[in-house]
């Protein structure tokens, strides 16, 4: 199966506007992606099942097993693999709309979740620093967690204390979130 590392930097999109003004080039495709992420105690790694949904109606299906590298910026290394491995169970899932940039050498992803938008700029690490400062970004503010954590984190800030939940939803999207 094919095995690359993924490098990327990840921002939070303040002017989406500004963001997309500033991408030059080829437009962007269009998905809506709806990914499940699947664990098993005792593992450092991940299975993430992706279904997109294109603008053309086409309807694409993988499988990745993902493991986080130790470095400055976020890196995975990502395998294709053809099914949930036994003893795998979904963790959690959410939605998102993405455009897809794609370029020669990087790709620029602006994600709409709804917990809001964030820019993910995958390729070669000096390329894509270069990239994230072109595009208007600070590379201090680079965020190495996963949607997951930030989702966690946007949670803990807007679920009201009468909905009486103690945790957020594992399972979110639009019009999911309480």
């Amino acid at each position: 199966m094919l095995k690359k590392v993924e490098t990327e930097l990840k921002f939070q999109v303040k002017d989406v506007i500004d963001l997309l003004n500033r991408i030059d080039g080829p437009k962007p495709k269009i998905f809506y992606v709806k990914d499940k992420v699947y664990g098993r105690k005792g593992t450092n790694w991940k299975v993430r099942k992706r279904t997109c949904f294109t603008d053309k109606t086409e309807v694409l299906e993988q499988f990745e097993k993902t493991i986080p590298l130790k470095a400055n910026i976020k890196k995975v290394l990502e395998e294709e693999i053809k099914e949930i491995p036994e003893g795998f169970e979904c963790e959690n899932s959410y939605e998102k709309i993405r455009f897809l940039f794609k370029r020669s050498g990087y790709d620029i992803a602006v994600d709409f979740y709804p917990i809001g938008i964030f820019c993910e700029i995958e390729g070669p690490e000096k390329v894509i620093s270069d990239v994230a400062e072109r595009l208007g970004f600070e590379l201090c503010d680079n965020i190495k967690e996963n949607v997951d954590t930030l989702y966690c984190r946007w949670a803990e800030r807007n679920f009201s204390k009468a909905s009486n939940r103690k945790q957020p939803l594992l399972h979110w999207g639009f019009g999911k979130l309480n």
